[in-house]
């Protein structure tokens, strides 16, 4: 008998996917979310003068600075697909049947829930690379989608721009080169709470290796969280090998709309409709990524 799933997801079961996709991975939960951007936002923000002043019996306003804005704006997306539904079935029951009695796989409590949870892990791992090197000047995907972070840096004559020495960054020079990113970074800007660096895998396994060799092998069992002097390093695919970024994650933000009101995620049988045993999935989203001020960034490449 054909698989029959009417299933349309709305509302929380919607809203659980477009949190999986949005805020899962390994840098976009590291950024500031900003939900509920239908098209462009104006975020404000304030420069203060010099705002102290000697103590005397008169009333003298001074040091106001400046009340400014930035445009934002998110790319619209879509999710249009089409599988023949023993496609979905056959990794359907094979994760029902996984062998082992202690996985940590939840698994699904309907097919037209893994169908939703399979999409939403691609979708979530291609935005994290438009995210970092979106360019709608090219034709390659999922880069073509949206601009991203690397592009708005490049562009952007605030932003502090270091040069790689080193053709590779391996064990012996890694430290080096993060001491170099770092030497560009202001200082009341390190010092902040939300400082981070985030690295490509390969300056993130090249520092790996510099650790082993100069702890007696502390680091050689078990992964555990990236840090230097005391900041966070946060890896990520997303960046080309010799790729860097430091910012106060504060400042920089992941836009998106979440689910507005005619998002909605539908799965669609077409056995009865076409005669056709595929199922199609349809949805939409809206992402975009940016930031405040370009030169308390650090893009190093």
């Amino acid at each position: 008998m054909a698989l029959t799933d009417n299933t349309i997801f709305y509302g929380k079961d919607a809203e659980g996917f477009f949190k999986k996709v949005l805020t899962t991975g390994l840098a976009k939960n590291e950024l500031t979310l900003i939900p509920n951007v239908k098209s462009k936002i104006k975020l404000a923000y304030s420069d203060l003068g010099n705002i102290l002043q000697a103590e005397d019996c008169s009333f003298s306003s001074t040091g106001e600075g400046s009340l400014n804005q930035k445009t934002m704006e998110v790319c619209d997306l879509k999710v249009n697909l089409e599988y023949c539904a023993t496609t979905f079935e056959a990794n359907y029951l094979s994760a029902q049947l996984r062998a082992g009695s202690n996985n940590e796989e939840v698994v699904p409590t309907s097919y037209a829930d893994f169908v939703v949870n399979y999409v939403a892990d691609k979708v979530s791992s291609d935005l994290e690379k438009v995210m970092f090197q979106g360019n709608t000047g090219t034709a390659s995907y999922p880069y073509s989608l949206c601009d991203g972070l690397v592009k708005l840096l490049q562009a952007d004559g605030d932003v502090v721009d270091i040069a790689a020495t080193a053709s590779t960054i391996i064990s012996t020079n890694v430290v080096g080169e993060l001491n170099r990113l770092l030497n560009g970074v202001a200082a009341e800007v390190r010092s902040e709470a939300n400082f981070k660096i985030f690295v490509s895998q390969e300056i993130a396994f090249a520092y790996k290796q510099a650790q082993a060799s100069t702890t007696g092998g502390l680091f050689l069992v078990g992964d555990k969280e990236l840090n230097y002097l005391g900041y966070r390093l946060i890896p990520t695919s997303a960046l080309n090998a010799k790729q860097m970024i430091a910012f106060n994650s504060d400042k920089v933000f992941f836009l998106t709309d979440l689910v507005s009101d005619w998002d909605d995620i539908i799965i669609i049988p077409q056995r009865n409709i076409s005669g056709a045993r595929t199922e199609r999935f349809a949805t939409s989203l809206k992402f975009g990524v940016n930031y405040l001020y370009g030169n308390e960034i650090v893009l190093y490449a």
